[in-house]
């Protein structure tokens, strides 16, 4: 009987070891996508619309810095991240740049040509992207668009990345967001795989148009 039972033990603990490979290789499941709910920060300096079903995840900093994130599953994120502190580098820049545009001599073309606070914050977030090869391995920037955002100028780049997954890593789609207030930076990130994007791109993309901004408390 115990060559049995033992032949019947390692049968039945090949079985489990296999179920648990198979629900391991399983991607998330599409996350469901309820009615919109609006979002206010505590501070009343941001609002937006987001699925009423995905939990959210915020903070604020003395109305200095703030985050609002929602994870609805393991392939899908979209953050929301403000500071002042990027505000006011942007205001330094501004300042370096007409300091430098007034300079007697300054050929117009080259003056034409500087960069704007909003395109060099813009840019230094996606080559930090780019840097970071664990959490956007394979970072692959699309074209910088120009956007409005709740009244404010932002510039947005599509990207492509690889994440990794249990076996291998997984395409994913995203989009970052750099929007430039009166008061702070807003720098905003969403992704998801490539299998669902088509449906929700869209909700990101509604996301974003929702975003609205407060001088805050």
């Amino acid at each position: 009987m115990r060559p049995l039972y033992r032949t019947v033990w390692i049968a039945s603990l090949l079985a489990i070891l296999g179920m648990s490979c198979l629900f391991l290789m399983q991607p998330p499941a599409m996350p469901v996508v309820a009615p919109m709910v609006v979002y206010v920060s505590d501070d009343k300096s941001l609002s937006l619309q987001y699925p009423g079903n995905w939990k959210l995840h915020d903070y604020s900093s003395h109305a200095v810095a703030g985050r609002v994130a929602f994870d609805p599953n393991a392939n899908t994120h979209f953050g929301v991240d403000t500071s002042m502190a990027g505000s006011l580098m942007g205001d330094i820049a501004k300042s370096n740049n007409d300091m430098l545009s007034s300079l007697p001599g300054m050929p117009a073309a080259a003056a034409a040509k500087m960069r704007s606070p909003l395109e060099m914050l813009h840019e230094a977030s996606l080559h930090a992207m780019a840097k970071n090869k664990r959490r956007f391995s394979d970072f692959v920037p699309g074209a910088t668009q120009p956007m409005q955002v709740g009244g404010s100028d932002a510039l947005a780049t599509e990207f492509t990345f690889r994440q990794g997954a249990v076996w291998g890593k997984k395409e994913m789609i995203g989009t970052y967001v750099t929007i430039l207030t009166k008061e702070r930076e807003v720098m905003l990130t969403a992704t998801c795989s490539q299998d669902h994007a088509k449906t929700l791109k869209p909700v990101f993309d509604r996301m974003i148009a929702s975003l609205r901004f407060g001088q805050g408390g």
